[in-house]
This record gives C-alpha cells, sequence and structure tokens, in this order.
C-alpha cells in the first residue's frame, strides 16, 4: 500500500507538495538506487516558497523515482559479522566528476575473490562545484567519506569493515603523509574522518568488478546531466576575481 502510495504521487504544484514528496519517499531513501539525486529538483523547489515553478527536472526526477521502485525495493538487513570464516561488512564507492555513490552490505572474502554479495542499503550525492574542480584522487576520498558518514548509524567502528574503490593510490591511504600535509582543508577533513574507522580495511577493486559496477551506477546517475563550463579554467576569471577582492579590499580601507 505505501509503494502504490508513492506511485500514485502527482508532480508538485507548490513548494510545500514538494516538502511532502521528499518526507513520503524519505523513509525508502536507502532501498532505492540514486534516491538523493532523482529527488534534489524537488528539494531546490522546496525553498523556493511563494516563488515555485514546477521544472522539467522536477518532472522527470519524480518519474525516474518511480521507475525505481516499480523495479521492486528490495535489499537485504545487514549481518554484523567481524571477519571471522571469510564474512564481512563492506561499503563499496565511486566517485564521478559530478556525483558519488556507495553501497553497504555483506560478503565474503576468500584471498581476494569476492563473493555472496548482498547489499543493505544505497546512496548517492552531487559534488559541490569545489569538489568537482578537485583531482579524482581527491574526489574518491571525498567521496568514501561521504558514504561512511551517511552509513555512520549503521556500520560498527568495532570490527573489520572493507572499503572497496577503483582507485589503487587510495588503498594504504591511511598511512599516507602526503594527505596529512594536504594544502585543501576539505581533504584533510575527509582524511580525517577515514581514521575515525580503525578497523577499515581499503582495498581496490578494478573498474571492470560488477560491485563497482553498481556504485559506478550510482555516481553516474542518468536523471540530471550536467558538465563543468571549462571557461571557468581560463586565467581572465582568476584575473576578475582578483580584481574584485581588491576592490572591495579598496572599499573597505575607505
Amino acid at each position: 500500500k505505501k509503494i502504490d502510495a508513492l506511485l500514485s504521487l502527482d508532480s508538485p504544484k507548490t513548494a510545500k507538495e514538494c516538502m511532502k514528496i521528499i518526507g513520503s519517499f524519505n523513509f525508502y531513501n536507502r532501498a532505492i538506487k540514486n534516491a538523493s539525486i532523482f529527488l534534489e529538483p524537488i528539494a531546490k523547489g522546496a525553498g523556493q516558497g511563494k516563488n515555485f515553478k514546477l521544472t522539467e527536472e522536477m518532472v522527470k526526477g519524480l518519474a525516474n523515482i518511480k521507475k525505481e521502485i516499480e523495479k521492486g525495493v528490495q535489499s537485504s538487513h545487514l549481518s554484523y559479522v567481524d571477519g571471522s570464516e571469510g564474512l564481512f561488512i563492506f561499503m563499496a564507492s565511486d566517485t564521478s566528476l559530478t556525483k558519488t555513490g556507495s553501497v553497504v552490505g555483506n560478503c565474503k572474502l576468500t584471498g581476494n575473490a569476492i563473493s555472496n554479495v548482498s547489499i543493505s542499503a544505497y546512496f548517492s550525492k552531487k559534488l559541490t562545484e569545489q569538489e568537482r574542480l578537485l583531482s579524482s584522487r581527491a574526489r574518491e576520498l571525498i567521496g568514501i567519506q561521504y558514504g561512511l558518514r551517511n552509513f555512520q548509524d549503521i556500520l560498527p567502528k568495532s570490527v573489520p569493515i572493507l572499503v572497496f574503490c577503483d582507485h589503487k593510490s587510495l588503498e594504504n591511504i591511511k598511512h599516507s603523509g602526503e594527505i596529512k600535509t594536504s594544502g585543501t582543508t576539505r581533504v584533510r577533513g575527509a582524511f580525517a574522518e577515514l581514521l575515525d574507522f580503525p578497523n577499515m580495511i581499503l582495498k581496490y577493486l578494478p573498474g571492470s568488478d560488477p560491485l563497482i559496477e553498481v556504485v559506478d551506477h550510482l555516481s553516474r546517475g542518468d536523471c540530471i546531466v550536467e558538465s563543468i563550463d571549462k571557461e571557468i579554467f581560463h586565467p581572465r576569471n582568476y584575473e576578475k576575481k582578483q580584481d574584485e577582492l581588491n576592490f572591495l579590499n579598496q572599499k573597505e580601507e575607505r
């Protein structure tokens, strides 16, 4: 009955209706792939108040999340295993140029072979403009941070947790002196949150691995297609920004 009620929701006509739609889907948020990305346009509409205007992105986002629900809202309960007999809790994460996605579940690890995979929860999020301009390694690190932060209520810190990613240089990052002294505050903050999970084991998986393909899809959800305007890298934009700052400083001094 709850699923039928979600499928029958109409496109919002006011900002208040946007809030109702967000609230309605929140219960199943972790069980729906790309839920956050699909609902983002509607979330923005909720903040428009009397200036609300229905957009194509809102209609498309609502339609896409309904399609995911029609496939079936299915997830497995997380088993709190401790790594004995090769049974682990895992989180897999991937970050593209614009989005990040993670899943949490259970698996069996025999040597380097992964089997018996079950997924308990999904997470996806758009990156900020500043995060998009970071290196791929930094974005992957921040993606892992977002995943750990989102699942912190279900991820125990007392048992080994496998974290899979497709960026090999992150496998030994917990022992990296370079990250500790990074000039980017955002990267140092992400590294600090990783250290808050003392039993976390970072493991590299190639992009062709089925588990990475799942989170790769989450990080490249096609609900909203965006690209970065290359003009922002042009020196004239830095010069313009610097001129604006100089003008403001001079104005304050006066």
